[in-house]
Formats: structure tokens, sequence, C-alpha cells
């Protein structure tokens, strides 16, 4: 609901202007200044909703906010009526059919503010079989993909490791072009499939699948491509600037994926295939418990992990012994086996001061200015230990 701090719209055009309050009204992702805390037309203060959450009762809002709310309705209800056949009357809040008709006809932010729907007048709108998909989705499984092939490339040469490693670095790219057509032969190329891995896992896939000759010709020339393209252009450095373009060219085709929502890569653009959701997308509930269950645990983490090395380890078995000996800790003597490192000592050394006890030279020089961990007097140097003979 779109408020103006007045009782309805033309008080708000006198006091505001009217260009303000059309922003106010239509723009997409600007909204009025918030209602006070006292205001009649909040909802917090409205009895109706005292059983909500009044974090969940916005005191602002605009089309982006009813774009949010609607969609999950709207992949959850009014397009699985569509597909089964079904004409759907839909009888809503102007707002609700502009945000339906802005991701429908994917009408741009700027231009959403002109819309118009009169009140009373019906507008019909006939849609395809099936809903384009998200942007989101497609580029997660195109980035899915890569990382199974990036995975089943490291699993397949791992076999290599211990013997014939030659083999991998002399025949890498035959390997991973074996291993995408392996791949693309159980997907894309299967009668049973029109997805590939990562649209799989998302539940979106390509409409139509890949049914012709020449679509599949196409498809596995983006192998072929790809094949030479690293071996013989990227490994020698060869035609940089025909790489350059190359680039540019998926970097203006990736805009026109962003802008359109379809055809992530250029293989999709020649064969016109588009990604549809091969169910509805489901209302996602978000829940930060989880998240701030890691937040704790990733800041105690980094907590511990700054002070513990500034903790010395043998300051505390010293301390310890020395207020716990005879009790929960047997009290150290002098014997072969050095004290600190409780191995057999090497290059004994002893204290210069009123302790007579030595260790090892490396555990001996560590408690120079320390406590003995056997007497536990003060160590203010160390010398070599020197026996006597006879």
């Amino acid at each position: 609901m779109v408020h103006y701090k007045e009782k309805n719209k033309f008080e708000a055009a006198a006091k505001y202007g009217d260009d303000r309050v059309k922003i106010w009204r239509r723009a997409y992702d600007i909204p009025p200044p918030q209602l006070e805390d006292f205001s009649e037309h909040n909802p917090r203060n409205d009895s109706k909703y005292h059983y909500l959450d009044k974090r969940v009762l916005s005191l602002t809002g605009c089309l982006k906010d009813t774009v949010e709310r609607a969609l999950p309705y709207c992949h959850n209800s009014i397009i699985p009526s569509i597909r089964s056949g079904q004409n759907v009357l839909i009888c809503a809040h102007g707002n609700f059919l502009r945000t339906l008709i802005k991701y429908l006809d994917k009408v741009p932010d700027e231009e959403i503010v002109e819309l118009n729907l009169p009140t009373g007048k019906s507008k019909e709108i006939t849609m395809n079989e099936q809903m384009f998909a998200l942007r989101t989705p497609q580029i997660d499984a195109n980035q899915l993909d890569e990382d199974f092939h990036s995975y089943n490339w490291e699993i397949f040469s791992s076999l290599f490791r211990h013997s014939y490693s030659h083999l991998i670095h002399s025949f890498k790219h035959e390997f991973q072009l074996f291993l995408r057509l392996l791949t693309s032969y159980h997907t894309l190329l299967s009668s049973k499939s029109s997805a590939t891995i990562g649209q799989q896992l998302l539940q979106i896939k390509y409409s139509p699948s890949l049914q012709t000759r020449r679509q599949k010709v196409l498809y596995l020339s983006t192998f072929a491509f790809t094949y030479l393209y690293e071996k013989f252009l990227v490994d020698y450095r060869r035609l940089l600037p025909f790489q350059f373009i190359y680039k540019l060219f998926l970097f203006f085709n990736f805009l026109l994926f962003l802008r359109q929502g379809t055809y992530i890569n250029l293989f999709e653009r020649f064969v016109q295939l588009k990604t549809v959701h091969d169910h509805p997308p489901s209302l996602r509930v978000l829940d930060y418990t989880y998240m701030k269950r890691e937040l704790i645990w990733h800041t105690l983490n980094e907590t511990l992990g700054t002070i513990i090395p500034f903790i010395s380890s043998l300051k505390a078995r010293t301390f310890m012994r020395k207020h716990l000996s005879g009790t929960i800790m047997r009290q150290l003597e002098q014997t072969n086996i050095c004290s600190v490192c409780d191995q057999s000592i090497v290059m004994p050394h002893e204290s210069m001061g009123e302790c007579k006890h030595y260790f090892c030279y490396v555990c001996a020089y560590s408690l120079i200015q320390q406590s003995c961990p056997i007497c536990f007097k003060e160590i203010p140097n160390i010398k070599p230990k020197e026996f006597s003979v006879g």
C-alpha cells in the first residue's frame, strides 16, 4: 500500500507536487517517506495485525517490494493454472497487476512509471506454454556445469597421477574433449533428457530440446571449437586479436542476456534454445537462524585463532605443574628425557642461575627468561652442561 502522510493522493499532490507523487505511486524502487509511529495509517497500530511480528508490517513500500511478494504467488498458483489449460481471471490491486505485466512483458524499470491501468478495464495476456527461466538459475546452472567438468577432470586425471602422468600433460585437451562428449551423450544428446547437469540440479531445461540434426551438429561443433581454441590459440598465445574479438563477443552476449533474460551463451543464441522451468519455482522462505549461527561460529573461530598464538603452552604447563603438582599432575624429575619435548636430550644445556636442571639445547633456549618446569626457578641464560668423568 502506498501512502503519502495525507488522506489521499490529491492532498499529497497539492503538498508535494504531481511529479513527486507520480514517482511515489508508480516508480519501481523509489518508496515514499515512512509512516510515523503515531500515524493512524500505521498498520503496526491496527489491532487486526496484533498477531503479526511488527517487522513484517512495512511502513513504506514501492513496486519492487510488490514484485518480491507477488512473483512467488504467480509461479505457485497462476502459472500452473494457465499451463493446465485454464483461463485465469485476475482481479487485483493496480500495483499487483503492474507487477505481473512488468514481469511477463519484461517492462524496463524506467518505463514502468508510465504504465497506467484504468480501473475496471480488462487486459488480455496470452502466455506461451512454458515460462522462461529467471536469469539467476541460468547463471547458476552454467557455473554448475563448469564446476562439474572441472571435478570430472580432476577425478579422471588422478588415475594417472602415479603412472603415465606424461599422458595427462601431452593429451590434456583431448581427454577433456572426450569427457565433455561422454557427459553430453548421457544428457543433451540423449533422447531422455533436454537439460545439462547443472540445469537438472536447478530443475530447468531447454525448450525445445535438441531434436534436429542441425542443432546436434552445432552443439558438437562448440566442443570442437573450444578444443581448437584452447589447444592451438590459448596455449601458444596465437592470434591474440582474434582471441580479443571472441571474448568481446562473449561479453556483449552476456550483456544481452542480462538485458533480455535469454541465451546465456553463443550456442543458445545460434540455435535459438531458450531455458524454461521444468517445474514452477516454489516460494522461498528466508530463515536467518543458520546464518546467525554461522556468523557466531566464525567470529569465535577468528577470535580464538587470534588469541591462542599469544598464549605460550609452556607457560600454561609450567603454571599448572607449579600449582597442581602432586595432585592431578605428576611432579617432574631430572632424567635422560627432556622435560619440555619428552624426547631424548640432545646437546644438553643448563641454566646459568640457581636451577641446575638440563634440557635439549633448543628447549633450554626457549626457557630463557622463563621458569624451569621442574623446580620453577627462573632461567636467566643457558650454557652447555658439563658432566664429571669418573
